[in-house]
Order: C-alpha cells, then sequence, then structure tokens
C-alpha cells in the first residue's frame, strides 16, 4: 500500500506533544452539515486533537478517530472516557485503517495528500461506508504563505475531489469558494472545497 512519509508521524506528534493541551472547538462547517444526521458509526480521519470526533460522540455516535499523534488522540480519548462517550482511538497512518464495522460517515477535515494518495483515501472511505452512509471532505485549495516545502499539487480543487470519487455515490453537495480559516494563532484566507456524497447501495 502506499502509506504516507514515517516522517509526518514524529512531526504531529512533536507539535502536539509541545501544546498546551487544550482541544480546540470543533469546525462549525463540519457541526453544521452533521447536525441533522442521526447517530451512527464514524471515523474521523486525520481527527489531530479529536474535537471534530468528540462532538460526535457527544451526540451519541460511535467514533474512531484517526491520526498520527498519539498524545492528542490519548487526550481526545481521556476526555471521552470522562464523559462516558463511546469514542476509539487508531494511531497510525490513514490510508491503512480499516473500520471494524461498515460506516455512516467518513469525516476528512483538510486532509491534503499526493494526488495518487488521496484518490486511494477516498476510494477507501468509500469501500468502507454502509449504504447510505456519507464521506465529507472539507480542505482547501492553497496555503498561506506559499510554502516550498509543501508542493502545491496536494491542495486539489474541488473538479479534483470529485473526480477522485468512485461510482455508485450520490454527490449531496460541492462547492469551492473563499473561507477563513484559524490556524498558528491567526485567521487565514483560503478557497475553501467541499463535498458531501452518500453511498447509493
Amino acid at each position: 500500500m502506499n502509506k504516507q512519509p514515517l516522517f509526518l508521524q514524529d512531526m504531529w506528534e512533536s507539535i502536539y506533544q509541545q501544546s498546551d493541551g487544550t482541544i480546540a472547538a470543533p469546525d462549525p462547517l463540519f457541526t453544521d452539515i452533521v447536525a441533522s444526521f442521526p447517530p451512527g458509526h464514524a471515523a474521523d480521519l486525520g481527527a489531530g486533537d479529536g474535537a471534530n470526533a468528540l462532538w460526535l460522540a457527544e451526540r451519541g455516535w460511535q467514533v474512531t478517530a484517526v491520526d498520527y499523534a498519539s498524545t492528542a488522540l490519548n487526550a481526545a480519548a481521556e476526555r471521552a472516557r470522562q464523559n462516558q462517550w463511546r469514542l476509539d482511538i487508531a494511531t497510525g497512518d490513514l490510508l491503512a485503517y480499516e473500520p471494524k464495522h461498515p460506516l455512516d460517515l467518513v469525516l476528512f477535515g483538510y486532509i491534503h495528500l499526493p494526488a495518487e494518495q488521496r484518490k486511494l483515501m477516498l476510494q477507501r472511505a468509500a469501500a468502507s461506508l454502509a449504504v447510505g452512509g456519507r464521506l465529507l471532505y472539507i480542505g482547501i485549495t492553497d496555503v498561506e504563505p506559499p510554502n516550498d516545502q509543501v508542493p502545491a499539487e496536494i491542495f486539489a480543487p474541488l473538479e479534483q475531489v470529485v473526480a477522485d470519487l468512485p461510482t455508485g455515490l450520490t454527490i449531496e453537495r460541492a462547492e469551492q469558494k473563499e473561507k477563513e480559516v484559524t490556524y498558528d494563532g491567526a485567521a487565514h484566507r483560503h478557497t475553501g472545497v467541499l463535498v458531501l456524497a452518500r453511498r447509493n447501495d
């Protein structure tokens, strides 16, 4: 399998070890979309600090949060344990994750990969969905400021994300528009991409 570079695990682990352990608020775009969905089995792939996964678990979902950063995942798991929410964690490569149950929701929040890996990620996620299950991709098409260390092609535009989806999905929402994303303690303007697709059969 074409996996992500192993150095990413050390990079993300270092970032969360140096943080103060605060778990951010969930992405409001994500919560607005998912709020009306009935609880089921979900996976948050590239979960980071687990904010979105915890939001789901609080609302009755059975969630698995997948990420390289065990420090962040362990903190999210402890939050869930204290509140008796159903949250499992899986530390490692999201491209290698295999769910134990068909999923009603798979979330990718700002997970940007090279073209071959992105297509594999979306196809594996679609294959893991239960009938009627949904895949939600939220990303950006650029990075601010431009960074020579980050290949521009990993920030796929809407048409490329849609093209990477396998057959058997119905696109319920697809949009690309300007948005504000907060990270590194500041707000940044980006062109955002959102795709919500549902498995037909």
